[in-house]
C-alpha cells in the first residue's frame, strides 16, 4: 500500500478511544484542482492542498505526470493528513470493458462498483471488511484518451470510527472527476534528453522524466491493454550509477555479452528478476563525471527486441 505519512500502526476495526467529531460538509473550491499534470481535474474541498510525494534524500519525487498526493483534511494543530488521495498514472490502456479492467486491477477480496453518476467511467474498488492500516477505498478511472487511472483513499485509523462518513465523501469527489488538457501522448518522438542525448521513441509508447537532485531518469513505457504484458525502458543520467542486479531482491544470476552503448563498448548484463521480468542493462561514460545507465525491463511473454531497436537510438551530440 502507498504510504502517506499516516499513522499506521493499528486496526481500523478497533481503533483507540478518541472524541467524536461532527461531520462537515467541506466547501469545494470554484475551480477544479489539476490532477497528474493535468491529465485529470477534480473539484476538492478548498482545505484541501497538493504535497509532494515521500521520497529518499538522494531520490527523487515522482513526477507530477505520474503520480499526484492530495491531504484533502488534516489532523487539528497539524501537517499530517487525516484524509488523503493519491492518484496514480497507470500507463495501460483500456480493454473496453470498465467491469474487466477494474477487476484486474482489484486485490484479493475487493469488489467492482459502478460509481452513479460520475463525469467519467469510475469503478470503485472496495472491501467487504475494513482492512488494516490506512486504506479506505480505491477506484479506476477510464479516461477519454482509452487509458486508465487509479485513485487511493487513505484514512488515519484514529479516524476509523468515521469511516462510512469518509467513504461517502470519497465517492463524492469521485463523481466530480474530468479529463484535464493533457492527454497521454504514445505518438512517435524524438526525445531530447539532457547533456544533448537523444533518443527515439517509437509510436505507443509513454515518456516521463524524473528529476533527481545530480542525476535524471527517462522512461519509455509500452502503453498495453490491462492485463498485457508491458515493456520498460530506462535511461539513468548521473554521476553515481549502479545496475538494477545490485539493488534487486533475489536476481537470478546474471550473464554477460560484449556489446556498445553510445558507439562505446560495454559489457551488457542480463538475468531475470523474481516475478520472472527478463532485465538487460548495461552503463557507459558519457564524460569524466556523467554516466548513463540503460535499463531495459520486458516481462515474461514480451520479446526483447523491440527495446533493443529503441536502445540503438540512444545518441550523443
Amino acid at each position: 500500500m502507498i504510504a502517506v505519512g499516516l499513522a499506521v500502526g493499528g486496526c481500523l476495526t478497533a481503533p483507540p478511544a478518541v472524541a467524536v467529531e461532527q461531520p462537515s460538509s467541506p466547501q469545494s473550491r470554484a475551480e477544479p484542482t489539476v490532477l497528474l499534470d493535468g491529465h485529470l481535474t477534480a473539484r476538492l474541498p478548498a482545505s484541501a492542498r497538493i504535497v509532494v510525494p515521500m521520497h529518499s534524500v538522494m531520490g527523487a519525487p515522482e513526477p507530477e505526470s505520474e503520480r499526484t498526493e492530495v491531504f484533502i483534511e488534516e489532523m487539528a494543530g497539524t501537517d499530517r493528513p487525516r484524509f488523503a488521495m493519491i492518484v496514480n498514472e497507470l500507463f495501460v490502456r483500456s480493454s473496453g470493458d470498465a467491469d474487466a479492467d477494474a477487476r484486474s486491477i482489484a486485490a484479493k477480496g475487493e469488489r467492482v462498483e459502478a460509481l452513479p453518476d460520475a463525469q467519467l467511467p469510475i469503478r470503485v474498488l472496495a472491501g467487504d471488511e475494513p482492512g488494516k492500516g490506512t486504506f479506505l477505498i480505491a477506484a479506476v478511472v477510464t479516461h477519454p484518451d482509452g487509458t486508465l487511472q487509479e485513485v487511493e483513499f487513505h484514512l488515519d485509523r484514529r479516524s476509523a470510527h468515521r469511516r462510512a462518513h469518509f467513504e461517502g465523501l470519497a465517492r463524492d469527489l469521485l463523481q466530480t472527476f474530468e479529463p484535464g488538457p493533457r492527454r497521454l501522448d504514445a505518438a512517435p518522438t524524438e526525445l531530447e534528453l539532457r547533456h544533448g542525448l537523444q533518443v527515439s521513441v517509437p509510436e505507443g509508447y509513454a515518456a516521463t522524466h524524473k528529476k533527481g537532485p545530480d542525476f535524471d531518469v527517462f522512461r519509455m513505457l509500452k502503453l498495453v491493454k490491462v492485463g498485457e504484458p508491458g515493456a520498460t525502458l530506462g535511461i539513468y543520467l548521473g554521476g553515481h550509477p549502479t545496475l538494477q542486479h545490485d539493488q534487486a531482491d533475489d536476481p537470478s544470476a546474471r550473464s554477460e555479452e560484449s556489446g556498445t552503448l553510445l558507439a562505446r563498448p560495454v559489457q551488457w548484463v542480463r538475468w531475470t528478476t523474481e516475478h520472472g521480468t527478463t532485465v538487460k542493462e548495461a552503463i557507459a561514460p558519457v564524460r569524466d563525471d556523467l554516466f548513463v545507465h540503460v535499463f531495459a525491463f520486458a516481462p515474461e511473454g514480451t520479446s526483447m527486441r523491440s527495446l533493443d531497436a529503441v536502445i540503438a537510438t540512444l545518441r550523443s551530440p
